[in-house]
């Protein structure tokens, strides 16, 4: 790569970086953004309310046998908002209104929600059995998946700050292409996708797609569908895995560019060290003439020229006559 362009992937991969941490705080918001929506087509159970305190007879002064108070009927439809943590349940009346001594409002258009545990939601329903069912294996499932979404959430904080401070690793780290360096790095990079992979399987299988609901859903006429959380995680690991192989993409692309260079380095290294060699050889040729066959023959022995008589690459001198 060159320069300009491994500027531009490394800004490429900060961006995708950032998007991503912001796509997982805000699939952890909650009921704005629910994990699962459950709906209902048609209202299925309406409530009636009287107008008077009591369902007795009432005994009025033009009748002495009294009569019985009127009845209000609410319809609504309902709605669940499934989150990783709790559950809203939500009741948009369609029609009906409440009787004067308790205001008299009309509900109609008006939807009413409550915030709940999960071991509080079979209490509004009328299927005690499977809503409850239900409602433990998304808890336990949504537990599991808020814990790998923030220690996700800590790891992408933990690569911003290197990617934003690279000095800290390069205390800590001096060789940074070194093929353990390389190895760490890499694997780290793949835990924040691998984390939220897993949990995005762990709660498909036990919330979204679990079969608890099926007759229910059926019978009570409704639809189970992934909401804006759901959506959002799902991109945002998408996303992680973009980030993963543009970090494989770079790193082996500086490798190769330092493997290249190291090549070089090492080439010129072997050949300063053949000189020294070469030096350290002639220099004690020197020394062993000069003891043992005097200045005259070190003279002799280097106006000769059977040093090189021998080489392979030097001819041997042609004598030509004039004739």
């Amino acid at each position: 790569l060159t320069p300009i362009m491994g500027k531009v992937l490394n800004d490429v991969r900060r961006c995708v970086l950032a998007v991503c941490i912001f796509g997982l705080i805000l699939s952890l918001i909650g009921s704005e953004l629910p994990w699962i929506n459950i709906t209902q087509s048609s209202p299925q159970s309406p409530i009636y309310i009287t107008d008077q305190p009591t369902c007795n007879k009432t005994a009025l002064p033009h009748r002495n046998d009294g009569e019985y108070p009127a009845v209000n009927k609410l319809s609504f439809n309902l709605k669940v908002l499934v989150t990783l943590t709790a559950v809203d349940i939500c009741q948009s009346y369609t029609s009906g209104s409440l009787p004067a001594y308790i205001g008299g409002a009309d509900l109609k258009d008006v939807e009413m929600c409550a915030h709940l545990a999960f071991k509080h939601v079979s209490n509004f329903m009328s299927d005690v059995n499977e809503w409850d069912a239900y409602a433990k294996h998304c808890h336990s499932a949504g537990g599991g998946t808020f814990f790998l979404i923030v220690a996700t959430l800590v790891i992408l904080a933990v690569t911003m700050v290197v990617n934003t401070f690279p000095t800290l690793t390069q205390k800590c780290c001096a060789e940074q292409n070194s093929f353990r360096n390389r190895a760490l790095r890499s694997l780290f990079a793949l835990l924040a996708p691998t984390l939220v992979t897993l949990a995005l399987v762990i709660y498909s299988t036990k919330c979204m797609n679990a079969t608890d609901l099926n007759n229910v859903l059926k019978t009570r006429k409704m639809t189970q569908s992934g909401g804006g959380g759901y959506t959002v995680c799902c991109i945002t690991c998408g996303l992680l895995w973009l980030y993963f192989g543009l970090f494989l993409y770079r790193v082996c692309s500086s490798k190769q560019e330092t493997d290249s260079g190291d090549v070089k380095t090492s080439f010129l290294r072997n050949d300063a060290a053949v000189d020294a060699g070469m030096l350290d050889e002639s220099q004690e040729q020197r020394e062993t003439l000069e003891q043992g066959g005097g200045a005259g023959d070190y003279d002799h022995a280097y106006s000769n020229n059977d040093a090189y008589s021998n080489n392979a690459y030097e001819e041997a001198p042609q004598h030509h006559t004039i004739s």
